[in-house]
């Protein structure tokens, strides 16, 4: 569901959602798997490289919170809970 509709069960519940930083649509099945295999690639260093991963967004000069995994698929995550959803 995250490349087609933007969302996983997790981030419905929390009202957020994944889409492309271009153009606000979904991201497709391509970035999606981008966007999981970074976390998954940083698990190389134990610890550590997962976390680096996961707190990335805290660091993002942008100002769009996106983590290492978010710039490497062109994504970003917005919290729709609050406004109008782009899809």
């Amino acid at each position: 569901a995250l490349g087609t509709r933007g969302w996983t069960l997790g981030k419905r519940l929390l009202g957020l959602r994944v889409v492309s930083v271009t153009g606000g649509a979904p991201v497709g099945l391509g970035r999606a798997l981008v966007r999981l295999l970074v976390p998954a690639l940083a698990g190389v260093v134990p610890v550590l490289g997962p976390t680096l991963v996961h707190v990335s967004p805290f660091f993002d000069g942008s100002g769009r919170r996106q983590g290492w995994h978010d710039l490497a698929a062109g994504t970003v995550v917005l919290d729709v809970s609050a406004g109008l959803d782009p899809t």
